[in-house]
C-alpha cells in the first residue's frame, strides 16, 4: 500500500485470538499504553527480526522424555495437558498497518517453512502477534510472599 494512499488511513477493526494468560499480562501492560493497537504494534516493532524464531519456538512441542519415540503428540499415558483458553483481543489498526502485519505473517511463513501440510499448518496473524507480545510483555511473577529487601 502506498503511503500517500488515503485508503491506507482507514481504520480496519480486527480481532486477534490470544491465550488467556497472555491477555492478563497484556491488560497489565495496557495501563501504560494509549491503546491495544499501540501495544501490539510496539511489540511487533521491538521483535521484528526475531519473529520467525519466536513463532518457531512457540510451535515446538513441549519437552518429552528422552525415550519418547513420538514427541510431537501427547498421549493419555504422558498426561493430559490442559488446553489453554483463548480470548479475543480487539485492535483498530489502519488498513496500511494491517497490510504490513499480513506481510510480516507471510515473511514468517516463508522463513520457517510452515505450510498447510506441515505439523503446525499455516501461520496466522494472531500467532505472530502472540509471539511478539509474549516476548515483549513482562512475565508473571510467581505468586506468594515477596522477598524482603
Amino acid at each position: 500500500m502506498d503511503l500517500d494512499d488515503p485508503a491506507a488511513l482507514a481504520v480496519s477493526p480486527t480481532v486477534l485470538s490470544v491465550p488467556a494468560p497472555l491477555m492478563a499480562r497484556f491488560e497489565r501492560a495496557r495501563r501504560n499504553s494509549t491503546s491495544n493497537t499501540e501495544l501490539v504494534l510496539d511489540a511487533l516493532r521491538a521483535h521484528l527480526a526475531d519473529l520467525p524464531r519466536l513463532v518457531a519456538e512457540a510451535r515446538r512441542p513441549a519437552a518429552a522424555d528422552a525415550g519418547e519415540p513420538f514427541p510431537w503428540r501427547t498421549s493419555a499415558q504422558r498426561g493430559k495437558t490442559a488446553k489453554v483458553r483463548r480470548v479475543q483481543l480487539p485492535i483498530r489498526p489502519l488498513a496500511g498497518e494491517l497490510q504490513v502485519m499480513d506481510t510480516l505473517v507471510g515473511w514468517v511463513q516463508q522463513q520457517i517453512g510452515a505450510g498447510p501440510r506441515s505439523l503446525g499448518g499455516r501461520i496466522t496473524r494472531s500467532e505472530v502477534v502472540v509471539a511478539a507480545l509474549d516476548a515483549q510483555l513482562p512475565a508473571d511473577r510467581p505468586r506468594g510472599r515477596r522477598p524482603r529487601d
